[in-house]
């Protein structure tokens, strides 16, 4: 006989006020109503005991900004300019006194969003101005996510579609990492970390009229946990 010991897991209660969906989000500005309800692919940065939320955006990357991650502020555009359109998954990291967004664009004349490339812009302060710096890479490259190790080193997570180094019959787009030579050069050594295994992942059947079938694998986040090391994505 084996007697098993009931244990509670609790959310600690960190304050007065409480989470409740849909979340308010309040604006002083002349910001796109439509928009304020979706904030598709965010990343959340805490800086000084405060958080500033970037998100996906079709004219440029939105930024709410909280004291508590309860009541959210529209700051306008962290990032935005004339010559891209369809701004993909943001994420900030601070280093040394400047703070670097990873995101992906395209041109505005561009219909075809495989010409999502990633690129780096950098602002002194969270809320922006953010300003491009430069292009990462000249392929399909998507969902940026960057980490400090215990080293001091930078590594970025991303995701491409490959047709190379994977199950043939599970082609897709994958998530590859890579180490920052600084924090705006990938050393060039991409290695992959996460790829198609299972046909939960299939975006597309037959996508090659060949009997394969197109899989999806993105949004890496990673957290190291007691020597663990885990990353969540989407598929």
């Amino acid at each position: 006989m084996y007697s098993l010991k009931r244990i509670e897991y609790k959310i600690p209660v960190l304050g007065q006020k409480q989470y409740i969906n849909p979340l308010k989000i309040n604006s002083a500005d002349a910001y796109d109503k439509r928009f304020q309800d979706l904030n598709p692919d965010p990343f959340v940065l805490k800086y000084n005991g405060e958080y500033y939320c970037y998100s996906s955006g079709k004219d440029g990357v939105p930024i709410l900004h909280s004291k508590d991650l309860i009541s959210w502020q529209h700051l306008g555009y962290a990032l935005k300019d004339d010559e891209n359109k369809d701004y993909w998954a943001p994420a900030v990291i601070y280093e040394n006194g400047v703070f670097y967004m990873y995101y992906s664009s395209i041109k505005v004349e561009e219909d075809d969003s495989h010409n999502e490339h990633m690129k780096v812009a950098t602002s002194k302060g969270p809320e922006g101005p953010f300003e491009y710096e430069k292009t990462l890479f000249d392929n399909f490259s998507i969902d940026a996510h960057v980490i400090k190790n215990e080293k001091n080193e930078h590594y970025l997570f991303y995701s491409v579609n490959d047709y190379c180094g994977i199950d043939w019959h599970r082609p897709g787009t994958i998530i590859l990492c890579d180490r920052l030579i600084d924090m705006m050069t990938p050393e060039g050594n991409p290695r992959p970390v996460v790829f198609p295994t299972i046909d939960e992942e299939i975006f597309e059947k037959d996508r090659f009229h060949d009997g394969r079938d197109w899989h999806t694998i993105e949004g890496a986040f990673y957290i190291n946990r007691k020597g663990r090391h885990y990353i969540m994505y989407s598929g």
